[in-house]
């Protein structure tokens, strides 16, 4: 989910876009739509960039059709580091297109419960950020780290070098590393909700 606002003290008609949370990729900072210009992401060396283009997958034949600037999408793209050198492409929006609610009920269940095409199916993923210190937290652009969980292994990521935390084999090591790691302690009935799903681990 994306939101496009214009902020009252800019011109009139200026959109920026407001990430409300893409996991990982999450952009830190509200964001004018102009091309090319780079975004700083919510860590160092986490970059961001607004292109506009063709949907990959689209069929139109557009290269010389003088309306192709009505066919492109606004794109939203990251790279980080060593990590991802190369530009990748998260998500595609249109300003002339308006989601309501009832599009995303539709879109939130197919997400959550399609066995395919979506991370939240077989894996379990959690993801935070932290100040690197106290001092970084006073300044605009302060480096933040990463922990996050996907499947069942724990990293932590400062600025252009990623370490194992833990690698979990059963899901009592999954429910201690919630607690322990990430300060999120779960009830006995709120641990058994993921047995017989597809990615649950062993049990001891």
């Amino acid at each position: 989910m994306i939101l496009l606002v214009t902020p009252s003290d800019v011109p009139r008609g200026s959109l920026y876009l407001v990430d409300v949370g893409f996991g990982m990729n999450i952009v830190a900072r509200p964001v004018l739509l102009e091309t090319g210009k780079l975004i700083p992401g919510s860590m160092v060396p986490e970059e961001h960039r607004l292109i506009r283009a063709a949907h990959p997958l689209s069929a139109l034949e557009l290269d010389d059709d003088p309306r192709s600037e009505d066919h492109k999408e606004w794109q939203l793209q990251q790279r980080c580091g060593t990590f991802q050198p190369d530009w990748r492409t998260l998500y595609h929006f249109s300003p002339q297109f308006e989601a309501l609610g009832l599009d995303y009920e539709a879109l939130n269940y197919a997400i959550y419960s399609r066995p395919t095409n979506t991370p939240f199916w077989p894996f379990v993923v959690y993801v935070t950020h932290f100040w690197n210190s106290e001092k970084e937290k006073d300044q605009e652009n302060g480096a933040l780290g990463r922990r996050y969980m996907f499947a069942n292994v724990v990293k932590e990521r400062r600025g252009d070098q990623d370490t194992i935390l833990r690698v979990l084999k059963t899901e009592q090591d999954r429910v201690t590393a919630l607690k322990e790691v990430f300060g999120v302690e779960l009830t006995e009935q709120e641990a058994e909700a993921i047995r017989g799903r597809l990615p649950e681990l062993a049990r001891e």
